[in-house]
């Protein structure tokens, strides 16, 4: 899972992207349902098409120095932290997490090329804080749309929920 999967997904889509004239991409884990029709809804009304989708990143957001604080265990400064606090400070840590996330085409081509310059620099091995990361690394301010449960178009851990249910 944390071995570049993502960061070769979005080096082809970006590809793809490009030949075909398609505005964004999505990753989502294999355990997430989609609902293909409120995920329509949700684009139709949310992401602009070209030439407006620049630096758009869209998903379900958490505060990863929240949770640290939460789990006494975690260190609180990493040396793959140092851009976070040099950049954001210490206050906020924000990530898209896994389930689904979307991003315009010239963001993935730019987290693309991140990926390919830089192996340890600011990544910690966490597939989705390190996307993240990479976007934000972006010179172009980011255009962050967050999703909140309530606007979810998605079912996640789908995988585990069919399990449960399979053993009652």
């Amino acid at each position: 899972m944390n071995q570049g999967k993502s960061q070769t997904w979005f080096k082809y889509a970006a590809q793809i992207l490009e030949t075909y004239d398609i505005d964004y991409v999505a990753k989502s884990d294999t355990d997430t349902l989609l609902f293909l029709d409120k995920m329509t809804v949700f684009m139709d009304e949310n992401l602009p098409p070209a030439p407006y989708n620049r630096n758009i990143l869209a998903g379900s957001v958490a505060d990863k120095w929240w949770r640290w604080e939460q789990d006494s265990s975690s260190p609180q400064t990493q040396p793959s932290e140092e851009y976070f606090t040099e950049k954001y400070g210490k206050d906020l840590h924000l990530y898209v997490e896994g389930q689904i996330y979307i991003m315009s085409r010239d963001l993935a081509a730019f987290v693309a090329k991140e990926a390919a310059q830089h192996t340890q620099s600011y990544r910690e091995g966490h597939e989705d804080h390190d996307i993240s990361a990479m976007a934000f690394h972006s010179p172009k301010p980011i255009k962050l749309i967050i999703i909140a449960l309530h606007q979810s178009f998605w079912q996640h851990r789908v995988k585990v929920s069919l399990r449960s249910n399979f053993h009652r």
